[in-house]
């Protein structure tokens, strides 16, 4: 069983919604403060995608290390602040929660952004699991809530 069919699996034992691709899984938000959360196998590499940025591919001998960053997204521990300057995206950047802090782990903007308009910033933020003591996982029961 691949990575991705043991998520699928997991996910699906919790009745979260999964949207097939051709490649592997995308979990939608749930609200609009979520963002979408994908992992594809493309080429033998695992890459995790968020929103609609693709972070990072991890070779096949990564494989838990993409998928442990695609299930923390999908927690309250992680969050997308997202800049957008007139209506359009042009940057995301991936916060994690570490010693009660927010911390950036990864950054992209487009260099093509309208940087003489103002600049709007987004927090978006996934609810399905609730990251525990010693980081284990639970499913919460509020998700999908506003």
């Amino acid at each position: 069983m691949t990575v991705i069919e043991q998520l699928r699996e997991g996910l699906a034992e919790m009745s979260v919604a999964v949207r097939e691709h051709p490649d592997g899984i995308i979990v939608p938000a749930t609200s609009i403060e979520g963002f979408d959360v994908s992992i594809l196998l493309v080429d033998g590499r695992y890459c995790v995608g968020f929103d609609r940025w693709d972070l990072d591919c991890f070779d096949a001998s990564e494989k838990d290390i993409a998928a442990k960053l695609f299930t923390r997204c999908l927690s309250d521990r992680t969050r997308l602040v997202v800049g957008a300057r007139g209506g359009r995206d042009v940057s995301w950047t991936l916060e994690e929660l570490l010693d009660g802090q927010w911390a950036s782990i990864a950054r992209i903007s487009n260099l093509a952004s309208r940087f003489w308009l103002a600049k709007e910033v987004r927090h978006l933020q996934n609810h399905l699991y609730v990251l525990g003591p010693n980081n284990s996982f639970k499913p919460n029961p509020l998700r999908g809530s506003a």
